[in-house]
């Protein structure tokens, strides 16, 4: 890790001199793709972070996700659940291998599998990681405000929950909620964590993202905190990166980045010797936005374009976003699987459109 540092502080010298957006290559992934078409239980989602377990399996964890069929291309006898889960028994994505789960009512109905201990509203799973002690999932607790739009929902809580038992099947989870003390929310606002999440040399890097007003617009900006790997449920040992130190006052945290989503990824290019930040430009956009740092806090550089999703040129009425890599599923160091969602403001269009809100895949190679 030290000798990656210094290298990465050479980088830093050589950038002054010579900078140049790094050279990549991107494709879509349709064998990937179908791994997510699917006619009958889980049927799509948005969301889709990947959390490495033990033993080479991969837990994925999405939001929003319709459960029942699919016929011509429609979702039919269908029902929308907050959050499921899938387990895939080895990085390698192999179609047939992947299982979903979800819970249900004692009348049968779908059901999340993790609900808000308070009973209010809802739960939208963030990114985790597989700690010494067990599994951790960020989640974001969230109300509805207007059934009529896309966007009718506000956050109303921030949440860690852990997984003593991240080994056993997701109905034989013990799932603890503990509300994260350092999150903030309010009409100005809102300050939460579980964006993204690095584990690095015995720490746990976990990002977050502030709201704030840009020119009459309310944008959302980078910020981190970090703890040692064995305390993340020790929120009196989160420290937040500010003016080149780490704190322990949350209010001083720095903004990293600016134009961020809530959801993101980091993770490290072995051939560029950066850390990779992988975003939607404000959240929802076309562009699938990159940059990189030489350190898990940064600085983060210039955004550089990644890639457009092609289903916006399509319809005007379709948004895309959630981008984020999946360094679990790469082939190798030069490599990242990045996925994001395409959803439209039409409620009536995502049920008769089943391509819709399930997770696309691309790959981007990158030279050294």
């Amino acid at each position: 890790m030290f000798t990656r540092h210094v290298a990465s502080f050479l980088f830093l010298l050589l950038f002054a001199a010579c900078s140049s957006a790094p050279r990549f290559h991107v494709a879509p992934v349709p064998s990937y793709d179908a791994c997510f078409d699917r006619e009958e239980g889980w049927t799509g989602a948005d969301g889709a972070y990947t959390v490495a377990l033990s033993g080479g399996r991969i837990l994925w964890l999405f939001g929003d996700t319709w459960i029942g069929k699919v016929r011509d291309n429609r979702h039919v006898e269908a029902t929308l659940v907050h959050n499921t889960v899938a387990i895939q028994p080895e990085p390698e994505l192999v179609c047939p291998q992947l299982r979903f789960f979800y819970s249900r009512s004692p009348e049968g109905m779908p059901k999340a599998v993790i609900r808000p201990k308070n009973g209010n509203g809802w739960l939208w799973m963030l990114d985790g990681v597989r700690t010494p002690e067990g599994l951790v999932v960020f989640m974001l607790q969230v109300e509805q405000t207007d059934a009529s739009s896309a966007f009718g929902f506000r956050t109303v809580g921030s949440w860690l929950g852990f997984v003593g038992n991240p080994e056993a099947l997701p109905a034989q989870w013990r799932i603890r909620q503990t509300a994260i003390p350092h999150a903030k929310l309010s009409e100005n606002g809102d300050l939460v964590f579980g964006a993204a999440v690095l584990k690095e040399d015995g720490f746990i890097y976990i990002y977050g993202t502030k709201e704030h007003m840009i020119r009459g617009r309310r944008g959302k900006s980078l910020v981190l905190a970090r703890v040692p790997e064995t305390d993340v449920r020790d929120f009196d040992r989160w420290l937040f990166f500010s003016g080149g130190s780490w704190v322990a006052d949350v209010a001083r945290a720095e903004s990293l980045a600016n134009g961020m989503a809530n959801e993101c990824s980091v993770s490290y290019l072995t051939p560029l010797e950066q850390y990779a930040l992988v975003y939607t430009e404000n959240g929802c956009s076309r562009n699938f936005l990159l940059r990189l740092a030489p350190r898990p806090w940064g600085p983060w550089g210039d955004p550089i374009l990644l890639y457009q999703c092609p289903e916006m040129e399509r319809d005007p009425n379709l948004f895309c976003y959630a981008a984020k890599a999946h360094p679990e599923l790469s082939a190798d160091e030069a490599e990242l699987i990045v996925t994001y969602i395409a959803s439209a403001t039409d409620f009536q269009k995502l049920i008769d459109d089943a391509e819709l809100y399930r997770p696309r895949f691309l790959k981007v190679r990158f030279e050294e």
